[in-house]
């Protein structure tokens, strides 16, 4: 059965900006005396990382901001902050700086700003690489939020205060997660913001950042009444915070920013922690699956009057949820992402890239290690590797009408491309899915596709993620987790045959192992009796490497309404579709540009200016005078009404002028040139063009190439220029010139004038009464029907009269001439006026005329001649010849 999806046509898509691909650099994991490993920074730019977070989650352990005070200069900065900051400024690589915000130590004000101007004087031109400071770390571990609020108070106003040659780096503020353990909000705790305060402050909530459930007409307190505790405790909790913030620490009368303190967006940390049978099942699974960050940043976005950035400094899967690791990660990392741009986060830092946990996505630290991405590393490098390639106009597009319990769909694009995101969520090898997918790519007319999923020889079962040290020797792996009875009971019951002692042990009374849980374990197809682990398949093991798998059309299904696929258990596949970008301008003159991809612009009303780039484009000028611009691509270029100039540059394209006096330029390549009503101009440039001017006194040239030229009706003028150019007159007395090569020239009706130029041509008149010139080379004239002139000129020529009275021209020098049906009886005559060597009749009957079997020679000399086929001297009289 095949699923049809849609596109949410009401929503926006969403625009992906650059600092959602930065990453945390682990200060000591990653790298060493502040400067990063080869690896991690291997690593990083396969993912693309547009910025670094520094020293990753470790601002307390670190603490950057400690001087010392007995050295002099910038040796009063951490050693290893410097280090950092050297290859940053080496590297062009910017970062954010997380200080640290738990006590009275990291909240000196004189020593802040001694480090603040330092680094930022330390920086010198490359201040500016500085985006951010970050004010602490998930300060909810160790401290409540009536602390931590003070603290970057303090913290804030100094950090603030602080600019060095214009650069003040933006400051970001945690916001509260009252289910950390030192929260004063967590499980039944109560802190200083009771209900009242809540709904208090909850009177100047900005109706436009209100979370998407809060009805509207719905008052503050009818809202809040319809959350349940834990909702109501993020409010309070993230007042309490704010309240240490706010300048008379008053939130009954809305936010004010003290004016020494302000700071420029708020932080929050993602993961997810749980596995279900499918995202977004329900709003209250929603909720719970963006870890209710929509509540939390609404809370601040809609109480605080100034626009603040979002920040998510980490994300990534839990590394407690382990059903949701490994292959699974992939599917789940995309969503992670979607879910974020749909809360309008304006920058993230995955956590992490390579580390020693079980959702690290480019493997374990150390230089034995090497880099190896997981499939969840794949699917991002895909994803981070879209933007670049869409030059930062990347968006995410709202779909459904799929079943989120079979399958989960992510669709990013461009103007010109769609990705379509498949996770299967099936427990089926080989599950075929087909998709409708043409209200996400109507109209492409390319796709093809890469899978991610688990490289085999990767997969052993456990997942121990194994660190090396430089000799090879095992230094370290990941802790193992703890199961029941019953949760080992199932595994071994899962294994079978294949399970051994040593997979489970009994470590101070509690049963650990580095097996997924039995319910993530699932036998290869053909398997009957598994024996060893590698008769399983295991989604979640978190340490296998990824396995990409490219397909094209012919695998997927030559339709948009019928893309076919199959998928194993829990990969992801990533279907790219090649789409147009539609533009239309006004009824004033507009400039619309085309980009890299396939285009279809319409001007509309006034004199437009159209100019494509890469791309198979099309372009409509329509009314007004248009300048229309192909560029590369095999492009259409329609005029419309108005004196429109087209040009289609390079590729093989097709240019109709319609109506009005067109200007047409066909470019580089074998262009198809329509001239349309209207005596137009056209010029089919470089290729093998063919042109046809249609109504109106036309003016055609076929440039370079061997061109076919047609003038259609009305007087028209074609030249066929260089190359073996075929030319057509068609109706009207038309002007037809071969100029080089080996052309063919035809009149078709009216009197027409021919003129073939360098080359060995054919001429055909046609009906008319039609002048033909050979020119240079070896030609064939053929007058057709009509009273014609032909005149084969230099060169060794052929010339047919055909029906009526047609006159032969003759010059000195022109060579050795063949008249093929000679007719005196027609009123054929034989023009001598431009050779000297014959005077008049008399001589030319004494010195100059041959029988020589049944054709008659006009003899001048040895290279020059004329030879009238089936013709007797005898016949001929003064009154065939002109002098």
């Amino acid at each position: 059965m095949t699923t049809t999806v849609t596109l949410d046509t009401s929503t926006a898509p969403i625009e992906v900006q650059e600092d959602m691909f930065g990453t945390n650099i682990l200060a000591d994991t990653n790298e060493t005396g502040g400067t990063p490993h080869d690896e991690f920074i291997e690593a990083a730019d396969m993912l693309g990382a547009s910025h670094l977070r520094y020293p990753g989650g470790r601002a307390e352990g670190e603490d950057i901001t400690q001087l010392d005070t007995t050295a002099q200069g910038f040796d009063q900065l951490d050693g290893d902050l410097r280090a950092f900051l050297d290859w940053a400024k080496d590297t062009g690589t910017s970062a954010t700086l997380v200080v640290a915000a738990l006590n009275d130590t990291h909240a000196n004000p004189a020593e802040l700003e001694a480090w603040a101007e330092l680094v930022l004087t330390y920086m010198g031109e490359d201040a500016d690489l500085i985006k951010a400071y970050e004010v602490g770390n998930e300060f909810w571990q160790t401290i409540d939020e009536s602390t931590y609020g003070s603290n970057a108070s303090i913290i804030t106003e100094a950090l603030s205060g602080v600019t060095v040659d214009g650069v003040r780096p933006d400051i970001y503020i945690q916001t509260a997660n009252v289910t950390g353990g030192q929260s004063n909000y967590k499980g039944t705790s109560g802190g200083s913001i009771s209900d009242e305060d809540a709904l208090a402050a909850m009177q100047h909530w900005d109706a436009s950042f209100r979370p998407s459930d809060w009805e509207d007409g719905q008052s503050a307190e009818d809202y809040y009444n319809s959350l349940n505790d834990y909702e109501q405790r993020i409010i309070k909790g993230n007042l309490e915070l704010m309240q240490q913030l706010d300048a008379d620490g008053d939130l009954s009368n809305g936010f004010q920013f003290d004016s020494t303190n302000g700071f420029d967006g708020i932080v929050a940390h993602y993961y997810m922690n749980d596995w279900t049978d499918g995202f977004d099942l329900s709003e209250d699974a929603t909720r719970m699956e963006v870890r209710n960050l929509d509540l939390r940043f609404s809370v601040w976005e809609g109480i605080i009057p100034n626009d603040i950035e979002l920040r998510v400094t980490e994300w990534n899967v839990d590394t407690d949820n382990y059903s949701s690791q490994g292959l699974r990660a992939a599917g789940t990392l995309i969503e992670q992402f979607s879910n974020m741009l749909e809360l309008g986060v304006d920058g993230a830092e995955l956590w992490t890239v390579r580390h020693n946990t079980n959702t690290s996505v480019a493997g374990a630290p150390g230089g034995a290690n090497e880099v190896e991405l997981t499939p969840a590393g794949m699917v991002l490098e895909h994803l981070s590797n879209l933007y670049q390639n869409a030059q930062g106009d990347l968006c995410l597009y709202s779909v459904g009408g799929f079943d989120a319990t079979e399958m989960e769909i992510n669709v990013y694009g461009d103007n010109y491309s769609r990705v379509v995101y498949v996770m299967s969520r099936s427990d089926e090898f080989g599950e075929e899915f087909s998709l409708d997918l043409s209200g996400v790519a109507g109209g492409s007319t390319h796709w093809s596709a890469v899978t991610f999923g688990i490289d085999p020889t990767s997969s052993d079962g456990l997942s121990e993620q194994r660190v090396y040290d430089e000799d090879g020797i095992l230094v370290s792996r990941n802790p193992k987790r703890e199961v029941t009875e019953a949760e080992r009971d199932a595994l071994i019951a899962k294994l079978g045959d294949a399970y051994s002692n040593g997979m489970i042990k009994l470590v101070n009374g509690a049963w650990m192992t580095y097996l997924p849980d039995a319910d993530d374990i699932l036998v290869r197809p053909g398997v009957t009796n598994p024996t060893a682990l590698e008769d399983f398949y295991f989604p979640t093991e978190s340490d296998v490497v990824g396995l990409d798998t490219f397909f094209d059309m012919s695998d997927l299904g030559q339709s948009v309404t019928d893309i076919s696929f199959d998928l194993d258990p829990y990969e992801v596949i990533a279907i790219t579709f090649d789409v147009a970008f539609e533009q239309s301008g006004g009824d004033t003159s507009d400039y619309i540009a085309g980009g890299d991809g396939r285009d279809i612009i319409r001007g509309n009303g006034g004199a437009d200016t159209i100019r494509s780039r890469e791309g198979d484009d099309t372009l409509h000028g329509h009314a007004g005078d248009d300048n229309l611009v192909g560029g590369l691509g095999n492009d259409e270029l329609n005029g419309g009404g108005g004196r429109d100039r087209l040009e289609g540059e390079g590729g093989e394209d097709v240019l109709l002028g319609h109506n009005g006096r067109d200007t047409l330029y066909g470019g580089n390549g074998g262009d198809t040139l329509y001239g349309g009503n209207g005596a137009d101009s056209l010029d089919g440039g470089s290729g093998n063009d063919s042109l046809y001017g249609d109504l109106g006194a036309d003016h055609i040239s076929g440039g370079t190439g061997s061109d076919r030229l047609s003038g259609g009706n009305n007087r028209d003028s074609l030249y066929g220029g260089h190359g073996h150019d075929t030319l057509f007159g068609g109706n009207g007395n038309d002007r037809l010139y071969g100029d080089a090569g080996d052309d063919a020239l035809i009149g078709n009706t009216g009197s027409d004038r021919l003129s073939g130029g360098n080359g060995s041509d054919i001429l055909d008149g046609g009906d008319g009464d039609d002048m033909l010139f050979g020119g240079n080379g070896f030609d064939l004239l053929e007058g057709g029907v009509g009273d014609d002139v032909l005149a084969g000129q230099v060169g060794n020529d052929t010339l047919t009269g055909g029906v009526g009275a047609d006159i032969f021209e003759f010059r000195t020098g022109d060579g050795l001439d063949v008249i093929t049906d000679f007719n005196g009886g027609e009123g054929d005559q034989i023009s001598f006026r431009d050779i000297t060597d014959i005077a008049d009749f008399d001589d030319l009957i004494s010195n100059h005329l041959i029988q020589s079997g049944n054709n008659t020679v006009i003899w001048i000399d040895d290279n020059h001649n004329i030879t009238l086929v089936n013709t007797d001297l005898a016949d001929l009289t003064a009154e065939h010849f002109l002098f």
